[in-house]
């Protein structure tokens, strides 16, 4: 894993590595698998921790939004959230905050990620039992 989080962005960080490419090819692939209906939403998960789920999604949002779509990166992760810390943003307000806050519900706490099309939903303050 990497000393700074922010370097897990290898889409950003080494746009022309051959991880970059995979990481496109990935993004390619997932949407000719669904021409007919387009993917609006799509989820991240795996059996265990320190598997990579963070570090794939956080690559993948960005190859999208290179890609000109429009991504909204929530991370839902409550134990041990990530995204903020890759992306350099604060996790003060963020996804728990909308579960207990109606004005935070009608208006998201989003936070620009320095990437064009790509907006980050941090997690929030954690709850003592998620």
């Amino acid at each position: 894993m990497a000393t700074d989080r922010r370097e897990s962005l290898i889409t950003v960080a080494h746009p022309h590595s051959p991880v970059s490419e995979a990481y496109r090819i990935l993004r390619t692939n997932l949407e000719f698998s669904s021409l007919d209906k387009p993917i609006r939403t799509m989820v991240v998960t795996s059996a265990g921790p320190d598997e990579g789920k963070s570090t794939t999604l956080a690559n993948l949002a960005v190859t999208m939004a290179q890609g000109g779509k429009k991504v909204i990166l929530a991370d839902c992760d409550l134990r041990r959230p990530r995204q903020h810390e890759i992306f350099g943003r604060d996790n003060d307000v963020g996804l728990t905050t909308m579960v207990v806050d109606d004005e935070a519900l009608r208006d998201p706490p989003l936070r620009e990620t320095g990437v064009p099309n790509l907006w980050l939903l941090p997690s929030g303050p954690l709850p003592p039992n998620p």
